[in-house]
C-alpha cells in the first residue's frame, strides 16, 4: 500500500463498502442464513434426541465441538498475539494486517464458546457452572480466560476505530450516510478531532492495550493447554502442551491471515492494500513456524516413545494404524 495515501483518500476510494449493500453481497448473505438455517435444525435435532446422534457416549466425551472450540480459539488468542508484536514493533508493512487480526481475534473469541455449549450433555444445568464455580478447576481458568481477554480485545478494537469513527463522522455528508449512521459515528467517535494531544493519548492507549494483549493471550491459550494436560490420560498428561498450543496458534493465525488476504485480494480487488509483498511475507513466516512446529511435535511424541511402557505403545499402535488413527494421525502431520 502506497504509505502516501491519507485515511480520507483511502475512504473514499474504498466507500462502496459502507453504501447500500450490492447484489453479490446480499446473494453471500442469503446462502450464510440457509447454511445458518440447517445449523440451528441440527442443533434443534441434537437437543431434542440427545448426543446420541453426534455419536459422543460416555466414553468419547470429546468430539469435532471441542476441536473447533480450540481451533477457533486460537485463532483469536493468535490474532491478538500477532496485532500487538506488530502495534508494539511499529511494523510497518503490517499496519494494513492489524485491523483484520483484531476482527478475527474478537469474532472468533465470540463463536467459539458456542462450540462447548453444544458440547455440554445437560445444557440447562450450566448456570451451576457459574452458580458453584469450582477455583481448583482447570475449567473455571479457562472461562475466567475468555471472558478477560474478550473485554481487553474488544476494548483493544475500539480504541482502533476511534479515528476511522471521527473520520466517518466528518466525511458523512460528502459519503451521503443517513442521519441515523452519523449520529452513531459521532457517539462512537467520543469527541475525537485528532489534535496533537488527543493523538497522543488515544497512542498511547493503544499501546497500553496492546502491552496488556500480549502475556494475557500467552496465558489464556496456555490455561486451555493445561484444561488437557493437567489430566493423567496417556497421551495428554504433558507439561509440553502450554508453548505447544501457543506456538499452534500463531502457526494457525499466519494461515487463516494469507487465506482472508487471498480472498479479500480475489473478491473485493485490494490488491494495492494487500500485496503481493504480504503474502510472500506471511508465507515465509509461515514455512519458519512450521518447522518450529514441527520440532514440538517431534519432541513430544519422542519423549512418549522412548519410555518404552505399555500403554504409551498401544496409543502408539493406533496412531500409526490407518484402521484407527492412522489418517487422521498422518493428515495432521501434512
Amino acid at each position: 500500500m502506497n504509505k502516501n495515501v491519507t485515511a480520507n483518500e483511502l475512504l473514499h476510494s474504498n466507500q462502496h463498502f459502507i453504501q447500500k449493500p450490492s447484489k453479490s453481497w446480499i446473494i453471500k448473505v442469503f446462502l450464510l442464513a440457509i447454511i445458518f438455517c440447517i445449523g440451528l435444525y441440527a442443533v434443534v435435532l441434537q437437543l431434542i434426541e440427545g448426543h446420541i446422534i453426534t455419536g459422543m457416549r460416555d466414553n468419547v466425551v470429546w468430539g469435532v465441538y471441542i476441536v473447533n472450540f480450540v481451533f477457533i480459539l486460537g485463532l483469536s488468542y493468535a490474532g491478538a498475539l500477532l496485532a500487538g508484536i506488530f502495534h508494539l514493533a511499529r511494523v510497518a508493512w503490517a499496519v494494513p494486517l492489524q485491523r483484520i487480526l483484531k476482527l478475527m481475534t474478537v469474532f472468533t473469541l465470540i463463536i467459539s464458546p458456542f462450540f462447548i455449549l453444544l458440547c455440554i450433555g445437560r445444557p440447562e444445568r450450566l448456570f451451576n457452572l457459574f452458580i458453584y464455580p469450582r477455583i481448583q478447576s482447570p475449567i473455571i481458568w479457562d472461562v475466567i480466560a475468555i471472558v478477560t481477554d474478550l473485554i481487553f480485545c474488544i476494548v483493544y478494537l475500539y480504541f482502533t476505530y476511534i479515528k476511522d469513527f471521527s473520520l466517518l463522522r466528518d466525511e458523512a455528508k460528502n459519503l451521503n450516510l443517513s442521519g441515523f449512521r452519523t449520529k452513531c459515528y459521532t457517539f462512537l467517535a467520543l469527541g475525537y478531532q485528532n489534535t496533537p494531544e488527543q493523538k497522543k493519548f488515544l497512542d498511547q492507549a493503544l499501546d497500553i492495550m496492546a502491552a496488556i494483549i500480549i502475556p494475557t493471550s500467552i496465558i489464556a491459550y496456555s490455561l486451555l493447554a493445561w484444561l488437557f494436560g493437567m489430566n493423567l490420560k496417556v497421551g495428554w498428561h504433558s507439561s509440553i502442551l502450554g508453548p505447544y498450543f501457543v506456538l499452534s496458534a500463531v502457526y494457525s493465525g499466519i494461515a487463516a491471515l494469507i487465506l482472508i488476504l487471498w480472498a479479500y485480494r480475489k473478491t473485493e480487488g485490494l490488491e494495492k492494500i494487500f500485496t503481493d509483498s504480504h503474502i510472500n511475507t506471511l508465507g515465509y513466516s509461515l514455512l519458519i513456524f512450521s518447522l518450529f512446529y514441527a520440532y514440538f511435535y517431534f519432541s513430544d511424541y519422542v519423549t512418549e516413545w522412548y519410555n518404552l511402557q505399555n500403554t504409551p505403545n498401544l496409543l502408539w499402535e493406533k496412531f500409526f494404524d490407518f484402521s484407527q488413527y492412522g489418517v487422521a494421525f498422518y493428515a495432521s502431520i501434512l
